[in-house]
Order: C-alpha cells, then sequence, then structure tokens
C-alpha cells in the first residue's frame, strides 16, 4: 500500500514538473514575441528619424504580421479578469487596427507620401511605452490560463 501511494506520488510530481516546463516555455515565446515586436518598433522610430520612410513601411508591415499572436497570446494565456491585464489587452488590440491603418496609409500613392512621420513617430512612442508595460505584466502575472479567446477585426483591403 505505501508503495502503491509513493509510486503514484511520483508519477504526479513528474506531471506537475512537465506542465511547468510547458508554461515556462508559453511564458518565454510570449516575451520573445514582445521583445521581437519592441525592436521593430524602435527600429521603424529610426528610420522615421532618418526620413526612410520606404523602409519605416515595411517595418510597419511586419508589424502588423506579428500583432495578431500577440493579441491573441495575451487573451488565451493571461487572467482577463485583471484589470491591468484586460488594460493591456485593449491596448494591443488598439495598437493592432492603428498598424493596420497605418499599413493601408503607406500603401497609398507612390513612396509613401501620404505618411505624416511627425504623428507615426509619436504613437510608436506612445507604442513603445506600452510594450515595456506589457513585458513587466507578463513577467509579473501568470501566463498558464487556457481561455478560449478571440477577437473580430475586418482587415480594410
Amino acid at each position: 500500500m505505501k508503495w502503491c501511494l509513493l509510486l503514484s506520488i511520483l508519477v504526479m510530481s513528474q506531471a506537475g514538473f512537465g506542465q511547468t516546463i510547458r508554461d515556462q516555455k508559453i511564458k518565454q515565446e510570449m516575451l520573445e514575441r514582445v521583445e521581437k515586436i519592441s525592436k521593430k518598433v524602435e527600429e521603424t522610430r529610426e528610420e522615421l528619424k532618418a526620413e526612410r520612410v520606404e523602409v519605416a513601411c515595411a517595418n510597419i508591415k511586419e508589424l502588423f504580421d506579428i500583432y495578431p499572436d500577440h493579441v491573441l497570446a495575451i487573451g488565451m494565456r493571461m487572467d482577463l479578469l485583471s484589470r491591468p491585464i484586460d488594460k493591456i489587452k485593449h491596448e494591443s488590440l488598439n495598437q493592432l487596427i492603428f498598424f493596420d491603418r497605418q499599413h493601408q496609409i503607406c500603401k497609398k500613392g507612390t513612396g509613401c507620401e501620404w505618411v505624416d512621420i511627425k504623428v507615426l513617430d509619436k504613437e510608436l512612442k506612445r507604442i513603445q511605452k506600452s510594450l515595456k508595460k506589457q513585458t513587466k505584466l507578463i513577467k509579473k502575472k501568470d501566463t498558464t490560463r487556457e481561455n478560449h479567446y478571440r477577437y473580430e477585426y475586418n482587415y480594410q483591403y
């Protein structure tokens, strides 16, 4: 009887250990994605300061491609009942909409002449601050939730 109990405790502890490794991997993926987005935003701001708008528009297209995974990871893996998490979820959705709008502006005309460099740089600076907050919250908060989350957004093509 004691051996059976000891064996079952040993098996259950290994299953729990495997679950924590999976959760650590998910948290690490989320942090790497936010870091990648943050670096790309910084590159875009540098390109705008150098007035290379075409390169900045290419970076915005890449950001627009990365952001849906980021929004889904926040919605699916974090506690949406927590006020700070809910706030960063809404911020990331607004940022996705912003990147879509900027991508559409970049596609207009030839040579990206419709892009307002000052407004874009100001918004990217605000997004950069938000990404720092998101990084802190992802490090601090639990990412073991398995929510059923989806968002609907009609992309303007």
